[in-house]
């Protein structure tokens, strides 16, 4: 094969090049570079005369400081094995001889490459097939926490839209009708910690495919419970099972794959609960008033259990060369050392704070748009829930967004665009609602994807999978301690409190984030 045009045109024979090492002379006491030399062999092709002992000891590539000895060691490679356009290079004891032997293959121009790969052959190798199995890995990767992250908040988030249901069949308040949520929530956030220890000892994509099957069965039995009491019961093991996917998934991306290829698989991670989020409560909600509650939630189910299907086949399997030994110490001492870093404490409580202000709202704007003076009918109300979607866009966007003007600055964007979404929806006109509902949604999906990649990111590899608990029991503490004592405040004091109080928790979570300044804000 011969090489490209681009290449110099000289030829060489396609005999190896015979190496004969000297051992260096003790008694020399220059320090001048070790004299090297080579003569190629002459090719059998134009030669048939036999060549003299001298000659042959010509041909060998004396390292040392004198004339090649009959006790060196021969040594033969082939030299194309490291040919390039520019010449040959080697290592010899980690020395690179390419410079040594520029004379003497210049000399040789003449010769004739007989085996030599090109260097299209070569290039197709190196820079073609591992970076398209790495992609279909990262591809795969990310279908798959997008299925997780479906199967998830679908099953956790889709009781939120026939609340107003609940209330009526088991003549509960809106908060006592909440806590069907806050039971899954806080399941999840006790079982965070738990989920991070056993996914050390089994790995953490097989502790998410453990979960997300597992809670499918629960789910299909909450749908047939026979009393209040027995679906908390059966809402908060749904959620304990559950804890795995959220406590694991950004450790899990970032044993997978690194860089900005990490951030954006976070970012699809949170696209996905979106996705669930919005599916789940847009199945039911239309559903509940035709048919019932229960069977709107099975309908739920059976969507949940295709995501979790679809993840348990996607999710790659085995040990990931990104991955880092877990380091020796307790799960507890770990999760102090997370909290000593006053970067992750920080998103540990603006998260509690901000998650418990939008939970609050989804759980509780149903039944004000169902009373006066907006007198929505059921179905049309629980589509509200379809401006959920607005986080998708913003939680990708927050994925291109955070590393051009830095994570702590655009969760501060997040913020206050909850604030103003929060006022906007102070008024009485439904589409004017409706619109301070997504600006309020857009804002908190961009501070989660950001709070959630800077958590895995700030984090020491060996410490990523209890920071990210940490990151996770924040944020369900937030949605099932929030999101129930909130609505204790729109039963004291109407949307109007409610409002102010939101507005004043979302102000000093980000007067939190702003407390560690002097930390760095990526590692």
């Amino acid at each position: 094969m011969r090489p490209s045009s681009s290449s110099p045109a000289w030829r060489t024979s396609a005999s190896p090049v015979r190496m004969t090492a000297i051992p260096s002379c003790a008694a020399s006491a220059s320090r001048r570079p070790a004299s090297v030399s080579t003569t190629p062999r002459p090719s059998r092709r134009t030669s048939g005369v036999r060549t003299s002992s001298a000659s042959r000891a010509s041909e060998r590539l004396a390292v040392g400081c004198g004339t090649p000895s009959s006790s060196a060691a021969a040594v033969t490679l082939p030299v194309w094995a490291t040919a390039t356009s520019t010449g040959s290079s080697f290592r010899i004891a980690g020395q690179t001889a390419s410079s040594l032997m520029s004379e003497s293959y210049r000399s040789g121009r003449d010769r004739h490459w007989s085996s030599v790969p090109s260097r299209s052959s070569l290039a197709v190798m190196s820079t073609v097939e591992r970076p398209r199995t790495a992609e279909r890995t990262d591809r795969r990767m990310t279908l798959a926490l997008l299925a997780a992250g479906v199967a998830t908040f679908a099953e956790l988030y889709a009781v939120q839209s026939v609340l107003p249901q609940l209330a009526r069949e088991f003549a509960l308040t809106p908060a006592e009708a909440a806590l069907t949520v806050s039971a899954a929530t806080l399941g999840l956030a006790l079982m965070v910690l738990p989920w991070a220890s056993i996914a050390e000892r089994i790995g953490r994509l097989e502790s998410m495919r453990i979960a997300v099957l597992s809670s499918v069965v629960l789910a299909l039995l909450a749908c047939v419970a026979p009393s209040f009491e027995v679906l908390l019961v059966l809402r908060f093991l749904g959620g304990a099972v559950l804890g795995a996917v959220p406590a694991l998934a950004v450790a899990a991306i970032h044993d997978r794959v690194g860089g900005a290829v990490a951030t954006a698989a976070a970012a699809a991670y949170v696209s996905g609960t979106t996705i669930g989020g919005a599916a789940g409560r847009l199945i039911a909600g239309p559903l509940a008033p035709l048919l019932g509650w229960r069977p709107a939630l099975l309908v739920v189910t059976l969507v949940c259990a295709a995501a979790a299907l679809a993840f348990a086949l996607l999710a790659p399997r085995g040990p990931s060369a990104r991955a880092v030994a877990p380091e020796r110490g307790s799960g507890w001492s770990k999760t102090v050392r997370v909290l000593r870093d006053p970067v992750l404490l920080a998103l540990a409580v603006q998260t509690v704070l901000v998650v418990g202000v939008f939970v609050a709202v989804y759980n509780y704007l149903a039944f004000r748009l169902e009373a006066p003076p907006f007198a929505l009918p059921p179905a049309l109300a629980s589509l509200l829930f379809a401006t959920y979607l607005a986080g998708t866009v913003s939680s990708r966007l927050a994925g291109r967004w955070a590393p051009r003007i830095g994570p702590r600055t655009l969760m501060r964007v997040g913020i206050a665009a909850m604030v103003v979404g929060l006022a906007v929806m102070l008024s009485d006109v439904v589409a004017v609602v409706i619109a301070g509902l997504v600006v309020l949604t857009a804002g908190f999906f961009a501070v989660h994807a950001t709070g959630a990649a800077w958590t895995g990111a700030r984090a020491a590899p060996a410490l990523r999978g209890h920071a990210g608990a940490v990151y996770t029991i924040a944020f369900y503490v937030g949605s099932g301690v929030g999101g129930w004592l909130l609505g204790l405040v729109v039963e004291a004091g109407g949307w109007p409190l409610f409002t102010a109080v939101t507005i004043a928790l979302l102000l000093v979570g980000a007067a939190v984030a702003s407390l560690p300044s002097r930390a760095a804000v990526s590692r």
